[in-house]
C-alpha cells in the first residue's frame, strides 16, 4: 500500500513539476521500518511517512531544506508520542540513532536522561512553522485521514 502511495505521489508530483528524491535506506526510520516507511524531499516540501500497520502517520513541512527536520520529529514523535522502543536502535556505525538526533537538535534542552532532554527537543521542533501531521486509519469501516493536533499530543511524550 505504501508503496502505490509513493509511487502516485511521484507520478503526480512529475505532471505538476514536482520532483521527489528517492527515499534513501541510510535514514533512521526507513533502517527501522523498512518497506513501511519513506522520507523524501519535495522541490516544495518535506514529507516522512510510517505505517507500522493499518495505520499511516504522516509529517509534512513545507519547505525545499527540511527533510532532516521532518525525519527527526517523526522519530522522537514515534520514539516518545507514541511509545515505540526507538531508544536502542543503532546505525551501522554504532551509534545510537537517538543520541544522533538529540545531539543535532539538542540546542539549550537539557534534563537527567535522554527521554527529558527529547522531550524538550521534540516539544522545540513542535513549534517549527508549517509543520502538520496526519493519521490515515480504518474509521467505521473506512480509511479516514486526519490531522493530528501536534500541540495536543505533546503531553503524551511526557507520559500523561
Amino acid at each position: 500500500m505504501l508503496r502505490g502511495l509513493l509511487l502516485a505521489l511521484v507520478l503526480l508530483g512529475s505532471g505538476a513539476g514536482v520532483h521527489a528524491q528517492v527515499t534513501s535506506p541510510q535514514w533512521a526510520l526507513k533502517q527501522i521500518f523498512g518497506k513501511n516507511a519513506a522520507v523524501l524531499q519535495l522541490q516544495e516540501e518535506a514529507v516522512a511517512e510510517v505505517c507500522p500497520d493499518e495505520t499511516c502517520f504522516r509529517f509534512v513541512l513545507p519547505s525545499p531544506n527540511g527533510i532532516e527536520t521532518v525525519h527527526d520529529f517523526a522519530y522522537l514523535y514515534f520514539w516518545l508520542v507514541e511509545g515505540y522502543d526507538l531508544a536502542p536502535n543503532k546505525a551501522a556505525n554504532g551509534e545510537r540513532f537517538v543520541v544522533t538526533i538529540l545531539n543535532r537538535r539538542k540546542a539549550q534542552c537539557t534534563g537527567a536522561d535522554e527521554e527529558a532532554i527529547g522531550r524538550c527537543v521534540l516539544a522545540r521542533m513542535a513549534t517549527t512553522p508549517g509543520l502538520s501531521g496526519f493519521v490515515t486509519r480504518m474509521d467505521n469501516g473506512w480509511r479516514q485521514r486526519f490531522p493530528i493536533n501536534i500541540q495536543a499530543i505533546l503531553p503524551r511524550a511526557d507520559g500523561r
